[in-house]
């Protein structure tokens, strides 16, 4: 399963519909994407950007970094990135531990959300 957000997905959904056969992803003149393609595209993006050493393992890594120190849990991070389980986050982000503010703010947020607590409108020495 991918998951994907809803911007995405709805670019995704008009391709499908202009599409319905064969690959998704295709040039204006509705010529598949190859492995070239979208190699000198990318290159193009990083000259417009002025980013020469951007790549997409650097997309995947800004990726997971951002979720993992805004708070959002590594099994989902690396559900989401299509691993089965943490162990690849353990290793390439293991950096993060080293990091005291972003082990403080993880300490900090709560692992479940906030349930509403009622109390008791009686003293405890009273039957309520």
């Amino acid at each position: 399963m991918v998951c994907l957000p809803p911007e995405a997905l709805e670019v995704i959904k008009r391709l499908a519909e202009k599409w319905p056969e064969g690959p998704l992803f295709r040039n204006p003149r509705g010529i598949p994407w190859s492995r070239i393609s979208v190699r000198l595209c990318f290159r193009r993006l990083k000259e417009k950007l002025g980013m020469p050493k951007l790549c997409a393992t650097t997309l995947r890594h800004s990726f997971a970094h951002h979720r993992l120190t805004s708070g959002q849990d590594a099994l989902t991070v690396a559900k989401l990135m299509g691993h089965v389980d943490t162990r690849m986050l353990a290793t390439r982000y293991v950096h993060l531990d080293a990091n005291p503010e972003f082990m403080q703010n993880a300490a900090n947020q709560t692992s479940f959300p906030a349930l509403p607590v009622e109390l008791p409108s009686s003293s405890p020495d009273q039957p309520a």
